[in-house]
């Protein structure tokens, strides 16, 4: 059982544990890549997929930004229907007051048609203003909806662009001469420079799972 201090920290970490604290006080940077490796090489046929690692990352990584778009559309559109239910709820409160007050009305100007006509009135405004309420309401969840499906269409792209690429790299027969595969970025770690691939590899070398590292991915605000 790990003592705790009297500043609420654990005493005793393991040393995964510690790798991984470090790593998230470290500032890490993305670069884009600007030009392809020139260097090519002959490749032998394999019987592993190179990139295999780097793809699962990739795909944890794919789930986590579709959830996160789930997430926060979910929560808008939550505040969205808390913000109608209320305007409704004001619309009929003020609608009911002023039939409280038609009994005045009558009294005052008689049950003739100045009263009938004032009467209509109030309750054409009341459905004018839930009509509003509505409509203002769909117009702003269409918004809403536009914006995740071009969210969740930016993340697709991405991903599957990134798969086809990587399916280009390594495609060939073997002795077949390829171009060295280019990352799309190259990060920069404590002063070390990494390739996508080499800082996934790095990560895991950490203690890091893959979902772990994609998530460190994520709040770091880094892509693969």
């Amino acid at each position: 059982m790990a003592y705790v201090n009297s500043y609420g920290s654990n005493e005793y970490t393991t040393a995964a544990q510690r790798k991984k604290q470090q790593l998230s006080r470290l500032a890490v940077s993305q670069q884009p890549v600007q030009t392809k490796a020139a260097a090519t090489k002959t490749q032998t046929a394999q019987t592993q997929d190179p990139y295999a690692e780097y793809k699962a990352v990739l795909a944890q990584q794919y789930k986590a930004q579709k959830q996160a778009a789930d997430a926060a559309y979910n929560s808008s559109k939550n505040s969205l229907d808390k913000a109608k239910t209320a305007a409704l709820r004001d619309a009929y409160i003020s609608y009911m007051l002023s039939l409280r007050n038609m009994p005045q009305i009558t009294a005052a100007v008689g049950k003739g048609g100045y009263a009938q006509s004032l009467a209509a009135k109030q309750q054409l405004n009341y459905q004018n203003n839930r009509s509003s309420i509505q409509q203002s309401y769909l117009d702003n969840l269409g918004s809403l909806r536009a914006k995740k499906d071009s969210g969740l269409a930016d993340i697709d792209n991405s991903y599957h662009s990134t798969l086809a690429s990587l399916a280009k790299s390594t495609a060939g027969k073997s002795t077949k001469t390829t171009a060295a595969a280019s990352p799309q970025y190259t990060y920069t770690l404590a002063g070390t420079s990494y390739t996508a691939p080499q800082f996934v590899a790095h990560l895991k070398n950490m203690g890091m799972t893959q979902k772990e590292i994609a998530n460190y991915m994520n709040a770091k605000g880094l892509t693969l």
